[in-house]
């Protein structure tokens, strides 16, 4: 597995989702309040 193209999804709950989104930034995550939408992220990377 080539860990370059790993890529973490997040799904946060709470008032400070932009807080983290602009930490988290520098990362290779994504941060989605959804949790639907985070699954159908999750899996399409998956694939």
């Amino acid at each position: 597995m080539d860990k370059s193209n790993i890529i973490f999804i997040l799904r946060l709950l709470g008032g400070e989702v932009s807080r983290a989104r602009e930490r988290l930034s520098g990362l290779p995550v994504e941060v989605i309040e959804n949790l639907e939408d985070a699954v159908t992220k999750a899996v399409s990377l998956a694939r």
